[in-house]
């Protein structure tokens, strides 16, 4: 089945808002009424990078003010910056995972005979350096700090069947939660890494 734009719509306003809030309450993220609530704050930081990727925290609370007239301060977002917040917003990111895939299979013909065609790949991308206690990176030109992100997608679907975070010294080949997805009758796809 897929969805219309009317549709689609909706579903990305009950995403942004109806979700955003109930998460926010569920991981504790949002304790009390505030002006910056669970879904003002995942709008600030997708939304807000969205128009201008390379933000300081500044510019997302000119963002806030520009957007809704909350007056927030660059410290004021540093202080959420929490285990709660990071709690809130894994739980938003496998929210729309779970949203807004693909559920109609891709009529490839050739590709009906397998249950699903799983392309397993990964992706580095370089941190600021007061992370690397928490995801070091390989060093050298690079910088100290720096993540991969493991993934496992059934092309046929478009579904994800597997998103990892990992630090960025451990390589690909040492990567094992990938035989998870692998089932009889499919087409798995893995790179040279």
């Amino acid at each position: 089945m897929t969805l219309n734009i009317a549709e689609m719509s909706e579903t990305v306003k009950q995403f942004f808002i109806e979700s955003a809030e109930q998460t926010a309450h569920d991981t504790t993220f949002v304790r009390r009424k505030s002006k910056m609530t669970g879904s003002r704050w995942l709008q600030m930081w997708v939304l807000g990078l969205l128009e201008r990727p390379q933000s300081a925290l500044s510019h997302l609370a000119e963002w806030c003010e520009d957007q809704w007239g909350v007056q927030i301060s660059s410290q004021g977002i540093h202080d959420r910056l929490s285990d709660a917040a990071v709690t809130f917003m894994n739980a938003m990111f496998a929210c729309a995972i779970a949203l807004f895939r693909q559920t109609v299979p891709i009529p490839i013909t050739l590709l009906t005979q397998f249950q699903a065609v799983n392309v397993f790949d990964s992706t580095g991308i370089s941190l600021p350096a007061c992370l690397a206690t928490l995801f070091p990176g390989s060093g050298g030109d690079a910088s100290p700090a720096a993540l991969k992100l493991q993934l496992v997608v059934d092309f046929l679907t478009g579904t994800f069947s597997a998103i990892d975070v990992t630090d960025g010294i451990h390589p690909d080949q040492t990567y094992a939660n990938f035989l998870a997805p692998i089932a009889a009758n499919s087409l798995n796809l893995f790179d040279l890494g």
